[in-house]
């Protein structure tokens, strides 16, 4: 079901959806292989098919799969991110490609600050989507306030400053451009420490 959703959060982004149908393939490539021509296919079908059921079947080929890989539970965040930078590399100069880099795109600061000189260092980073950790979270507001708070790191775990000297700091990420569309991915699986397993998350947000 993870990928029928994602496809289908895909489908309903009209952006991302017109773009898709705007997008040409190059015949000269396979189309079998081809994850852009795939989708476009798949997008047709569902609308214009009067069926009850659209098959995935072209797409996970695409990717490589089997038929018995499609029904492994996947990272959903880790394949939008494999998927959209396979279309990148595939698709150069192409609208699609346009598309994804425009407004798929944002920015984080990933910066350190030492509270006792007040100085502080960052990089810029560019980030697609964010991955939002929703235990103990009522919100989305709840959720991003969580992401974005800094961990604390002091004592024999205190970061370097530009002198060597370990201190405490505050490391953390600040958004510093949003892109067009965020895709946000929500942590729904936590590991309970106490019987060192995996757990689903309920919650509701």
């Amino acid at each position: 079901c993870y990928l029928n959703s994602f496809i289908q959060t895909l489908y309903m982004t009209p952006d991302f959806r017109e773009t898709i149908f705007k997008w040409r393939f190059d015949p000269s490539q396979k189309e079998h292989l081809s994850i852009a021509k795939q989708l476009q296919n798949l997008f047709a079908r569902l609308s214009l098919s009067d069926a009850g059921m659209i098959t995935t079947g072209g797409l996970t080929r695409s990717f490589g799969w089997t038929g018995r890989e499609a029904f492994v539970q996947q990272d959903v965040q880790e394949m939008f991110n494999v998927m959209f930078s396979a279309m990148e590399s595939r698709c150069k100069g192409s609208v699609l490609e346009k598309h994804i880099l425009e407004d798929w795109y944002g920015e984080h600061e990933d910066y350190v600050y030492f509270p006792e000189t007040e100085k502080e260092r960052f990089q810029v980073v560019p980030f697609k989507g964010v991955f939002l950790d929703l235990k103990d979270c009522k919100t989305i507001q709840d959720c991003f306030t969580k992401y974005l708070k800094p961990t604390i790191f002091e004592g024999d775990n205190g970061i370097r400053d530009e002198n060597g000297d370990k201190k405490t700091a505050h490391k953390g990420l600040r958004f510093k451009k949003l892109p067009k569309i965020l895709a946000c991915t929500l942590k729904r699986f936590d590991i309970d420490y106490r019987f060192m397993r995996r757990g689903k998350l309920h919650d509701k947000i």
